[in-house]
């Protein structure tokens, strides 16, 4: 981890500044950060973790996860590719997943490969290939990783989402995301002690969720994938308590996932410490 050496353009931090107003209704403070984002943002312009990219990136965070001995939490790589006419469709199966490796929400979901059009499919992959992702909200992580295609095996439909946040290697909070699939998502946040918290603007009832039978194998996982990052979060999948890895993420939402309250940005700043 390294202090950043060359200069960030002065456009970038205006823009996320003006952002950060629309979103937060407040200007971010770059010199005494405190809330959650506003402590990403610094992190982003003035600490250079060169692991971030390599664990930003769909392909090569792989490595990662197998270096920390988790290798059997991966999801079957079925192909790796530069560009979209690489892609033999032919030979993949009739369900599976398609990543740029280089950015967020580029992905493609296949449930029958019957159905799809490969030519409208090459061309969506080649536009998004084109993309540089660290140019759209300053994530500077992003500038540094080669695009290209990954395509996985296909876990089922309408899976729950697990993303935990952690801090300087330490979880503190589990959201599960469900309802994907259907379009009609919705967000809930416990903490370690599977207790349901009220942080989220749009929080619902207690849906009484049971527990994870394998909460403290969760809890050993992201230790194990976070405690190179000042802040990570771990995201994946727990099927029949089996964990299957996701992805990291360094800067959710670009900075501007503004679906938790002010308080809870807050004590998730809190829970990050900087150099002054």
């Amino acid at each position: 981890m390294i202090i950043r050496k060359y200069p960030v353009k002065h456009f970038t931090k205006l823009s996320l500044s003006i952002l950060y107003l629309i979103i937060y209704r407040s200007i971010p403070d770059y010199k005494k950060p405190s809330s959650f984002y506003e402590k990403l943002m610094w992190i982003n312009f003035n600490i250079e973790n060169p692991l971030m990219a390599k664990c930003a990136d769909k392909f090569t965070v792989r490595d990662y996860v197998c270096e920390k001995g988790l290798g059997n939490s991966l999801n079957d790589l079925l192909g790796v590719y530069d560009s979209p006419d690489d892609i033999d469709f032919e030979a993949l199966p009739d369900s599976f997943v398609l990543k740029c490796t280089h950015g967020s929400g580029m992905n493609i979901i296949c449930y029958d490969k019957a159905s799809m059009d490969f030519k409208k499919t090459r061309k969506k992959l080649r536009n998004w290939l084109n993309i540089n992702y660290s140019n759209m909200f300053g994530e500077l992580h992003y500038s540094n990783i080669v695009p290209r295609i990954v395509c996985e095996g296909f876990l089922g439909e309408d899976l729950t989402d697990y993303k935990v946040y952690c801090f300087h290697g330490k979880p503190e909070y589990i959201m599960l995301c469900k309802g994907r699939a259907s379009g009609a998502i919705k967000w809930y946040l416990y903490d370690f002690d599977w207790n349901y918290t009220r942080f989220l603007k749009k929080h619902l009832d207690d849906p009484q969720i049971p527990k994870p039978d394998n909460l403290a194998e969760i809890y050993d996982f992201c230790c194990r994938l976070s405690n190179d990052f000042i802040f990570a979060r771990v995201d994946f999948y727990n099927i029949e308590n089996q964990i299957v890895f996701g992805e990291l993420t360094f800067t959710p939402s670009a900075f501007m996932d503004n679906k938790t309250t002010e308080e809870m940005n807050l004590r998730m700043g809190n829970l990050i410490q900087i150099a002054d």
